[in-house]
């Protein structure tokens, strides 16, 4: 779940699996001070053992997005954006990160 904190209070929104585990992602990558996303690269299995050292067990980062797919990694940050209604995703190039006007918080697995 995500929770949205705004000066009018806070909204919750429901994001399916492969696309909170995105989201999650890209906040976990900047947050640790890694180099952010490229839509050509693969998620590294250590970074699934960092964030999640029961990840396969639970199902979690096994989506196409993990992949070099491009096209699906677009697709996620068009349904993120699409279902929170503002672009908190942004690629620029090969790049994909979290907008500099937000801030991110996360809960650990």
């Amino acid at each position: 779940m995500v929770i949205l904190k705004s000066e009018f209070g806070n909204t919750s929104i429901l994001l399916n699996r492969a696309c909170f585990d995105f989201l999650y992602y890209l906040a976990w990558l900047d947050i640790q001070d890694h180099n952010p996303l490229s839509v050509y690269q693969t998620m590294p299995g250590n970074h699934k053992d960092q964030i999640c050292q029961n990840y396969y067990r639970l199902g979690r980062f096994t989506s196409k997005w993990t992949t070099d797919d491009i096209k699906s990694k677009t697709h996620y940050i068009w349904l993120i954006n699409e279902k929170l209604g503002f672009k908190l995703i942004e690629r620029c190039g090969s790049v994909i990160t979290i907008s500099s006007e937000c801030t991110i918080n996360l809960t650990p697995f």
